[in-house]
This record gives structure tokens, sequence and C-alpha cells, in this order.
């Protein structure tokens, strides 16, 4: 009966241990699952800055807190791949790695929910789409960000990326900046 009861334990124990652990965080390709998920990270963590710099549907309709389904349904269907930061089960970030004309590919939409932020999830989400670009044979990530959000730009700079390029759009109430990294040099994220 002992014997038993300790052979019980160490079954107990063993499946214990291989059950998956909802509480380690992941990051998966959420591609091919619905957009609404994506679409309301999107929105909640675009609207922190909307709200800081006055950005309105009316002022800017086409920024990314206003961002229509249509659109994430499109870039979807024309090559973007989508990825979610998942914690406890929960997506709580989403980033998109795009082509665009002329071979280049830019990471476009990264988004953490504003609860979440400050550990570490957006520099992973960069991380993941370095790692996916690189493995096609892209030797350069490009971004575009609001050129008035000094801390954001600072931050990707400190990453390794470089601004190259800073235009107004009509009727907008920001300048964009585009910044790329190199992603031959070894100074990574």
């Amino acid at each position: 009966i002992i014997s038993g009861s300790v052979l019980s334990r160490r079954r107990y124990r063993r499946r214990e241990r291989t059950e998956p652990d909802m509480n380690r965080p992941e990051i998966r390709d959420v591609t091919g699952e619905p957009l609404e998920v994506n679409l309301d990270i999107i929105r909640r963590s675009f609207q922190t800055v909307a709200d800081e710099m006055g950005i309105t549907p009316e002022n800017a309709p086409r920024y990314t807190a206003f961002l229509p389904l249509e659109r994430l349904r499109e870039e979807r269907d024309n090559g973007a791949r989508f990825f979610g930061y998942f914690i406890d089960g929960r997506q709580v970030g989403f980033v998109t790695a795009e082509p665009e004309d002329g071979g280049k590919w830019f990471m476009k939409r990264l988004a953490v929910l504003p609860e979440y932020r400050g550990r570490g999830i957006a520099r992973k989400l960069i991380e993941k789409v370095i790692d996916y670009v690189k493995g096609r044979g892209v030797t350069c990530l490009h971004i575009g960000i609001v050129n008035e959000q000094r801390g954001l730009k600072a931050w990707y700079e400190r990453m390794g990326f470089k601004e190259y390029e800073v235009f107004e759009i009509p009727n907008l109430p920001f300048t964009v900046a585009l910044l790329k990294k190199d992603l031959n040099t070894e100074n990574g994220v």
C-alpha cells in the first residue's frame, strides 16, 4: 500500500511538470486568428498617445488609434504577419511585420496595453519581428512614428534604429519620422 501511494504521488508530480505553464509569457503568430482582439489592443494602446497629443478622429482620421477593421484585414491580405504577446493566456501586445513595395519591410502597430507597459514586452515583440524578417533574408527593418514623441524616438534609437526622413502629411497635427535598423550589425535589440 505504501509503495502504491508513493507511485501515485510520483505519477502526479510527473504529470504536473509536463502541463503547460499558463504564467509563462509567449509570443504567437496571430495572423490567422480573428482580428477584433488585435484591433482592440491597437486602439487602446495608441489612444494614450492620441489623448496626450490632442489627436482626434476629426484632425487625424488615419491615426492608428482610429484604425478601421477593414484596414487591418487588408494589411493581412497583402502579406503582413501579425504577432501577439500573451500573459496567462491573455493577449496584451501586438505587432505587425509588413512587406512594402521595393522589398522594404516595416514593423507597424507595435502596441502594448497601457497596464502592461514597462515590462519589456515591446522589446520582445521587436525581437520577434527582427527574427522573422531576418529569416526571410531582410537586412533592414523600417518603422514610422510620430516625430513629436521624443521619448519614443530616443527609445528606438537606443535599440539601433536611425532616423532617415521626417515629413508632413497634409491635415495631420504631427510630423512622421521614418527610422530604420540595419539587421546585419551585431548590436541587437
